[in-house]
């Protein structure tokens, strides 16, 4: 009883320390960290949404599956040279808060759908999907295709990918839940913040000696996702550790995951408008299986663009902004919706 109660009794006190650390941390980015756009109120909760320019279409920027509004920066940047463009924070991230009920794309196109009319952001829609984004806006332009003008998949998920997983997919599925579950826990007693802040200082070696005491699944993980958030405008980094510094990341994302095969099916059969104008990019170093997956893609509307950004990995709109940032604007040309010169970039990929 004495053992356990000189290990038991500092142990306490550590986390009650981390939790008071949490929590203070988390008062101080709400008065640091300013969202970049407004926050619209809609039924369960606000969504935050970021929009730019102004022109006769609204371009709607759909992020990955953990991404925020953030991730496209680079992109809305250069569109809102030629168009309105929104990013917006789905429910559970960024600034926007969490809902309750299934994470499945057709539920997030409704919710995207009733956040546009409380912002008054009037159709036609041109929809840029990244990744599992791209899930979102196929079911959204067979929800509400009247209100689509157009659309652009960026390395988007095939939905034939997790749709009937093996056991190799579901084990990444579980793992990725375990995570995210730890990941929340590790927020709430303030071990995230904590690397996160060291890294902040440079001091990348302590971060990871943390990380690695809860595993090397752990620290890989977070590693890679670490690598891809650099690729931002510096002076948004201080949001994006803010974002994950906190557990309703990590519990949104596990939402996603474990429904990410009910989501894969959902969109599966869907139809998309057999002449809507759209553009497929792919990215250049895919496996032979994927890249196969992006052709498909490219076959769902008739005069579709496929576009292969040479050299260039799943984060296309990061490592390659400008070929997004083209894309777009062929697309809103092919509505007649711009007439503003598309912004100088290089030259964009042959299509395949």
């Amino acid at each position: 009883m004495t053992f356990l109660s000189a290990i038991g009794l500092p142990l306490i006190g550590l986390v009650l320390c981390g939790i008071v650390y949490q929590q203070i941390g988390m008062v101080i980015d709400r008065r640091r960290v300013r969202p970049t756009g407004r926050l619209v109120r809609i039924p369960g909760g606000s969504l935050h949404v970021n929009c730019t320019g102004h022109g006769g279409v609204t371009v709607v920027l759909e992020s990955g599956i953990s991404a925020s509004s953030l991730s496209w920066a680079k992109v809305q940047q250069e569109v809102a040279k030629f168009a309105q463009v929104c990013s917006y924070d789905r429910a559970g991230f960024g600034w926007s808060d969490r809902r309750a009920g299934g994470r499945t794309p057709g539920r997030l196109a409704q919710e995207l759908n009733v956040m546009l009319n409380a912002a008054e952001l009037k159709p036609p829609y041109l929809l840029v999907g990244h990744s599992f984004g791209g899930l979102i806006v196929r079911a959204y332009a067979a929800q509400f295709s009247r209100e689509v003008c157009g659309m652009v998949l960026v390395d988007a998920l095939h939905p034939a990918e997790w749709a009937d997983p093996s056991r190799e997919q579901q084990r990444v599925l579980v793992g990725g839940v375990l995570l995210s579950w730890i990941g929340a826990l590790l927020c709430s007693v303030g071990v995230v913040r904590l690397c996160v802040s060291l890294a902040a200082q440079g001091r990348t070696r302590s971060g990871q000696t943390v990380l690695r005491s809860f595993g090397a699944q752990v620290l890989a993980v977070v590693t890679r996702i670490v690598g891809e958030v650099t690729k931002l405008p510096a002076e948004l980094l201080p949001a994006v550790r803010a974002h994950w510094t906190q557990p309703k990341s990590f519990l949104t994302q596990a939402r996603y995951f474990a429904s990410l095969p009910e989501s894969s099916r959902e969109v599966l059969n869907s139809q998309l408008p057999p002449q809507l104008p759209m553009a497929v990019l792919s990215a250049g170093n895919a496996i032979p299986a994927r890249a196969q997956e992006q052709r498909q893609l490219a076959s769902l509307c008739e005069g579709a663009e496929h576009i292969v950004a040479a050299q260039c990995g799943h984060w296309i709109h990061l490592d390659r902004p400008e070929l997004v940032v083209k894309a777009i604007h062929q697309i809103a040309e092919r509505s007649n919706l711009v007439t503003e010169k598309a912004p100088s970039c290089e030259e964009i990929e042959k299509p395949v």
